[in-house]
Order: structure tokens, then C-alpha cells, then sequence
């Protein structure tokens, strides 16, 4: 376990943290199949994203059981850094694949109304800066730009932390290849546990639709440039 950065400035032990390996390449791998598989259009432009709802919708029951499995994983491994033993509930499990042009703006994971039961935020990178993609660090912000903590991803690394105004962050842009992360929100509310919203969503919902709000704070620009997923390019 690290508690530092990839850069010169710790990161704080208390409310962040960051991992090596934290899932195995087959497992990144494995993930990376089953974004690709089940994804859909993104909630902003230049990404694509795959969250329990896809799956079940496309009834492929091994990538349900191989995104279970690693969820486990991550939870476990945040319960003992945070000392959250059996505490923490799954809010929002996110499969993402980020095209070029992709990026975030500062933002914390908890900033609107409706996302204040988010406690803790995780973020798995499935595969490796400058070997996939190049650009999409990500940047947990200090005082000023020279005091940011600056994340480079590598496959199977893992950086989680606190989802308030202490742990704001943004990610910069994909300029070439395919940027593919896990994303995964934690609440210690039980009434907000993801597991009800599938149960809900088998029952009830016809959707095709992901829909995870995002809490960026920009506006969501539309685009009429879509993505063929087999072979990674843009189609005008």
C-alpha cells in the first residue's frame, strides 16, 4: 500500500489513497471485454460506459459475475485502508472507456443534491498511460496548480479517497488511444445501495440507457460524432 503520489507530494493517508495491482492484468483485461461488450453512448461526449444496468439488459451473466468479483475486491481493500469494516455499500459501479478528447473538469464526487450519499470513490485503471493512451492524468488539486498530486494510470492501479471538497480533482484530456477505467462510488446509507436499483431494474425498467449523473461541473455538450467500439475510431 502507497500513500504517495506519482509526483513529489504525498498523498493524505487520511482521506486518500493510492495502490499498485490492485487487480491482476487478466482481470483488467477481463474488464476491458466487458465494457466493450455491453457499453453504450456516454453521459458526456468521447466516452462510452458500462454499468450493471447494460449487463443485465444484455443478460450475459459472465460479465455480470466478473465485475461482481472485482467490485468485492475493491470494497475489501477499502474497508481495511478506511477502517470501514462491513460499512461500506456499492452506490454506483461504472465501466468506462474515455476516446480522445476526453477529459473531466475540477469537480468532487459528492457536489449536487442528489449525490451527498457518496462517501468514498474508487478508480481502477485497466490499462497504462504512454503504452495505451497518452494524456488523462488525473489530478487531485492543491492551493495552486504547482501543489496538485498527479496520478499517471497504470494497469491495475488503484487510487481511492474521500468524495467531498477535500478530494477535489479533474482529469486532463485524452489526446490518442483508449483510456478504460473502473469506476466505483461507495455510500455508508444502506437505502442507497446499488444492489436495489438492479433488483428494481430487472422488475421494472425497460431502459437501454445508462443513467449515472454525473457530477462535473460544466455543462454536458451534445455531439453528433458517435464511435465504432470493434474498431476504436470515429465515425463523422
Amino acid at each position: 500500500v502507497s500513500t504517495q503520489s506519482t509526483g513529489s507530494h504525498p498523498m493524505k493517508s487520511t482521506c486518500r489513497v493510492e495502490i499498485e495491482d490492485a487487480l491482476l492484468e487478466n482481470e483488467c483485461e477481463e474488464l476491458i471485454h466487458v465494457q466493450r461488450t455491453n457499453s453504450v453512448e456516454g453521459y458526456m461526449p468521447w466516452y462510452s460506459v458500462t454499468s450493471f444496468r447494460e449487463i443485465l439488459a444484455n443478460g450475459n451473466v459472465q460479465d455480470i459475475l466478473s465485475l461482481i468479483q472485482a467490485r468485492e475486491k475493491i470494497r475489501d481493500i477499502l474497508e481495511s485502508y478506511f477502517e470501514k469494516e462491513c460499512m461500506l455499500f456499492f452506490e454506483w459501479t461504472l465501466l468506462t472507456c474515455w476516446f480522445p478528447g476526453a477529459s473531466i473538469q475540477p469537480h468532487y464526487d459528492s457536489n449536487r443534491e442528489y449525490l451527498t450519499q457518496r462517501h468514498y470513490s474508487s478508480i481502477v485503471y485497466l490499462n497504462s498511460a504512454d503504452v495505451d493512451f497518452i494524456g488523462g492524468d488525473f489530478h487531485f488539486m492543491g492551493s495552486d496548480t504547482s501543489l496538485d498530486t498527479v496520478i499517471t494510470p497504470r494497469r491495475g492501479k488503484l487510487i481511492a479517497f474521500t468524495s467531498g471538497a477535500e478530494n477535489r480533482h479533474f482529469v486532463t484530456e485524452v489526446k490518442k488511444g483508449v483510456r478504460y477505467t473502473l469506476t466505483i462510488w461507495f455510500t455508508l446509507d444502506q437505502n442507497y445501495k446499488e444492489d436495489t436499483k438492479f433488483i428494481n431494474f430487472i422488475v421494472q425498467s425497460d431502459s437501454q440507457h445508462s443513467v449515472t449523473p454525473p457530477s462535473i461541473e460544466e455543462n454536458n455538450n451534445s455531439s453528433d460524432k458517435i464511435w465504432d467500439l470493434n474498431q476504436e475510431k470515429l465515425i463523422v
